[in-house]
């Protein structure tokens, strides 16, 4: 009778074989070929065993970055401070309103849009933000 090797999630060799029929399904995490004797861990790659000294870790997931905020979440990367200081520029410079006149009119603000990278870049050349608050709004 054929034996199958259980394999963790990682696919690591648990130690455990089942004994299996010519008619016996063969279950999720076993493979059919024996793992090589070792004092480590024995893992399956797919094609073949490879044994380590240490349980492998599988890599962390890295979340993908959200470039697409509502126009909340956009607004609120800003100090109150800073809010105060746009909203009287908005007043006597045009850019800055028609900046945040585009802003208010899109469904959603993409921080790596062309223009609203210039926009948040352009209220730090004028002193609106302090020196690298463009940097830190965008990047979240």
């Amino acid at each position: 009778m054929p034996t199958i090797y259980k394999v963790d999630h990682n696919r690591v060799f648990t130690g455990k074989t089942v004994e299996i029929g010519p008619k016996d399904p063969i279950f999720p995490n076993s493979i059919m070929t024996p793992p090589p004797e070792t004092d480590g861990f024995a893992i399956w790659d797919g094609n073949k065993w490879f044994t380590r000294d240490e349980y492998p870790t599988p890599p962390q997931r890295v979340p993908p970055r959200v470039t697409k905020l509502t126009r909340l979440e956009f607004r609120n990367r800003f100090t109150t401070a800073e809010k105060v200081a746009l909203e009287n520029a908005r007043e006597t410079n045009a850019m800055v309103r028609v900046f945040f006149d585009d802003l208010a009119a899109a469904e959603y603000v993409d921080i790596e849009e062309e223009a609203v990278v210039e926009g948040v870049q352009y209220l730090e050349s004028q002193g609106l933000i302090a020196e690298g608050r463009a940097a830190e709004i965008l990047n979240g």
